[in-house]
């Protein structure tokens, strides 16, 4: 909402500044009359402000003023306001630009306007540059005009202020800096760092400034393109992000947060966040080319249909971003976000360590190292925080920690100390970050470049590895420690004379990579030594007019892994843009462990199936596994007897108590994984035992006289039964019984002397028998 008033007069003491707000009262106290806006000042008859309105509701604007003495006027209210919905992006939407005649100093006081040679070079500029953004950004949110403004405070950035529709510049005239601010004006007082109210919040920061940022880039290029003897912008130049050529290295935990300037500008870490914001987005682009124009076209039609309730959140430009590009780099898109440092939207409060380090080729390859400790507060800022009564500084200078540089083997190649210096802390006012130096370089001189001290490096990195440089600090005032690592990729020599592609593969030694890239010719594979790329091929590139060499290409790259230690395949893909100065392209994949879904192999030895088994039963498996075997289960009819848990795998069994018949016994394999396998026989338990069988009447040798009665008694055993006793007499089956106690009264033949062999003989159910025999006489 835009207003203006007519001056309050105050003849004695004057009017120092105005008080406004907005609500849906037209009278009552301050408070039933800011119940839509609160109350605040400006200095000037007119107002601009974001603020949500509900079409279905009357607003009223109300204002007083302050004199010199503190004395204020009484209210004066607008005539009934009726917000009407005007729908964003609609194609006949125009932003045009105007330059402010008034402009203001460092200091903020008025002070001239742009000058007309400043204006004649903006407005050619603006001119050309409308149409490429509007090609690739598709139309503004509004149709309305944006300001430029000259201010002397923006020496280092640029500014867009939605709420008055301007862009704050400097006199040093960036085309790529005026070009980001344009791409935030496009969506005007949508922009999606606001808040619930289309206010300012820095929250989102990580996806309007990565918008901002890789479309200025992508702008910028085919402004060259098209205006290659254009006298504003020099038409050798590419544009692109410094971090995309090392993207995979610099997705570090510590570029999450809600501000991109929560370090105050004092690390650079603020700038890795730009340039990370901007290599992540361009990613999306390139995977989905027209992503740009596509995303706004469906954020202006979201908004159009619920202008009153739906707000920029990361939930909705993640839906958004997934609706329209499913995949990113083969995962799914939501999948990706969260996997990018610099959407993570939160801050993360309490210590840590950034490594700021940057590669520099030279004939060796140095990587320049400073390392800062930092907490992030309770406002989300590493600089300071208002605690109600004062500023508080960040107070970690003259921390102590140690470091250690370890190769892809795990082996220590130099631990020492560190500390963050200037030692001493800020008590109020400006006082820098500490940092501690410790640069890595494969060469074994500082001579002739860069110089310096050569106890601020690790030096004569030689062999080519993937090298972890591992960093602890302890705070001095709780003596809590906080470590963090980096990896890079260094040896004598990184080979592509650092114009080509090089990288690493985190937790593996050795094996062959291969990266092909989309549209061109298949390429041979770079071996892979100490987890570092050891090939000598360049980068595939497209000769350039523009930088006079070859660069890499914006395309998306699939990659193969072969590692040699174990036999196992790994596979990914990258979106890469134009990579760095000399067109490089550096990678480092930490590809996830690889799903075991292969289960053992198990057999059972013995017994085989249908094999005839009794008594203690011997059961042999034989099992095996890529992965190795954890377990083997030995199982009878479904019921677990027994589980061994290293080779040679068995178990017996005791088959007496089992019925006769066919039985299922199973062995089963697992491995680490939790697969398994399963392998059954069905042998056949048979009665083997004999029955035991004992005369216990009469005694050999006994005498009988002839007539006599003579009772023959036997006991018989059996492990599954006896079921019958037959009794003989000098071979002739006399009798038989089948229940114990088992016996026979037999008659003495007549005849003295005569000497008889008597037989018992018990059966059991499987007919196998055996004899009790005893001789007598009679007499």
């Amino acid at each position: 909402m835009s207003a203006s008033w007519s001056p309050a007069i105050d003849a004695e003491s004057g009017v120092s500044y105005y008080v406004f707000a907005i609500g849906t009262n037209p009278a009552g106290d301050t408070t039933t009359r800011g119940n839509t806006r609160w109350w605040q000042v400006t200095y000037s008859t007119s107002m601009s402000v974001n603020v949500a309105l509900d079409p279905a509701v009357t607003y009223y604007l109300s204002v007083y003023a302050v004199n010199g003495a503190g004395l204020s006027s009484a209210f004066a209210t607008s005539n009934p306001v009726q917000p009407v919905w005007r729908a964003l992006g609609a194609p006949t939407n125009v932003m045009s630009i105007a330059f402010s005649a008034n402009g203001y100093d460092a200091g903020g006081a008025a002070t001239a306007g742009w000058t007309s040679t400043q204006i004649s070079t903006m407005t050619a500029f603006y001119t050309r540059m409308y149409p490429i953004l509007v090609a690739l950004y598709g139309p503004p949110a509004d149709n309305y005009t944006v300001t430029a403004v000259r201010d002397l405070a923006y020496t280092r950035s640029n500014i867009f202020i939605p709420s008055t529709d301007e862009i704050r510049m400097s006199d040093s005239f960036s085309p790529q800096l005026f070009t980001h601010e344009l791409i935030h004006a496009f969506r005007n007082d949508h922009i999606l760092s606001s808040d619930s109210n289309w206010s300012y919040d820095p929250t989102l920061s990580g996806f309007e400034e990565g918008f901002a940022q890789a479309v200025s880039y992508e702008a910028m290029n085919a402004y060259v393109a098209a205006y290659p003897t254009d006298s504003i912008v020099a038409g050798n130049t590419l544009w692109g992000s410094s971090n995309d050529s090392n993207y995979d290295v610099q997705n570090v935990p510590e570029i999450r947060g809600t501000d991109f300037w929560s370090d105050g500008g004092g690390t650079g870490l603020y700038w890795l966040r730009y340039e990370m914001a901007a290599a992540a987005i361009r990613k999306i682009n390139i995977e989905s080319p027209g992503f740009y124009k596509a995303f706004n076209a469906e954020y202006y039609r979201r908004i159009n249909a619920s202008p009153t309730t739906l707000r920029s959140t990361r939930a909705v430009i993640v839906d958004i971003i997934k609706t329209l590009v499913p995949q990113i780099e083969s995962t799914p898109a939501a999948t990706w976000i969260d996997a990018q440092n610099i959407f993570y939207s939160q801050n993360v409060y309490g210590q840590k360590i950034f490594h700021k380090i940057q590669d520099y080729p030279t004939s060796q390859l140095y990587a320049f190292q400073s390392l800062y400790f930092m907490e992030t507060m309770s406002c989300g800022s590493e600089w300071a925080c208002w605690d109600g009564t004062k500023w508080v500084y960040h107070r970690l200078n003259g921390a102590a920690g140690t470091a250690r540089l370890l190769d892809a083997e795990g082996s220590v190649v130099w631990s020492g100390p560190l500390q963050m210096t200037p030692t001493t802390n800020p008590a109020a006012g400006y006082m820098g970050f500490g940092s501690a130096i410790k640069s890595l370089t494969t060469a074994s001189t500082l001579l002739p470049w860069p110089g310096g001290n050569t106890a601020e490096y690790v030096m004569n990195l030689s062999t080519l590895s993937l090298y972890t440089f591992e960093t602890t600090f302890t705070d001095p005032l709780t003596n809590k420690s906080t470590s963090s690592s980096i990896r890079r990729v260094l040896g004598q020599p990184v080979t592509n004379s650092f114009g080509g592609v090089y990288g690493g593969v985190v937790g593996h030694r050795n094996g062959t990579i291969y990266l092909d890239h989309a549209g061109m010719p298949s390429e041979p594979g770079i071996p892979v030594v100490h987890g570092a790329f050891a090939g000598t091929r360049s980068w595939s590139g497209i000769s350039n007019t523009r930088t006079g060499g070859r660069d890499s290409i914006p395309g998306r790259v699939s990659i193969t892994f072969l590692d040699s230690d174990t036999g196992q395949t790994f596979s990914a893909t990258r979106n890469v843009d134009y990579g760095s100065a000399t067109g490089s392209q550096m990678f480092l994949f930490d590809f996830p462990p690889i799903s075991d879904t292969t289960p053992p192999a198990v057999t059972i030895a013995s017994p085989a199936t249908a094999a005839s088994i009794s008594g203690s039963v011997a059961i042999n498996a034989n099992a095996s596994d890529d992965a190795g075997v954890t377990r083997v289960e030995f199982r009878v009819d479904g019921s677990l007897i027994a589980t061994d848990s290293a080779a040679p795998y068995g178990t017996t069994w005791n088959a007496e108590a089992a019925p006769l018949g066919l039985h299922s016994i199973t062995a089963k394999a697992f491995d680490a994984a939790g697969n398994s396998s399963v392998y059954t026989v069905t042998p056949r338990v048979v009665d083997a035992t004999a029955p035991v069988v004992r005369f216990t009447a009469p005694l050999t040798g006994a005498l009988f006289a002839t007539g006599a009665k003579v009772t023959l008694a036997a006991t018989a055993t059996d492990n599954r039964g006896a079921t019958r006793v037959e009794f003989s007499v000098n071979g002739v089956l006399k009798a038989t019984d089948k229940t114990s106690p088992y016996s026979w009264i037999w008659s003495v033949p007549s005849g003295r002397g005569i000497t008889y062999t008597l037989r018992a003989r018990a059966f059991d159910a499987a007919g196998l028998f055996s004899d009790s025999i005893i001789s007598v006489k009679s007499k």
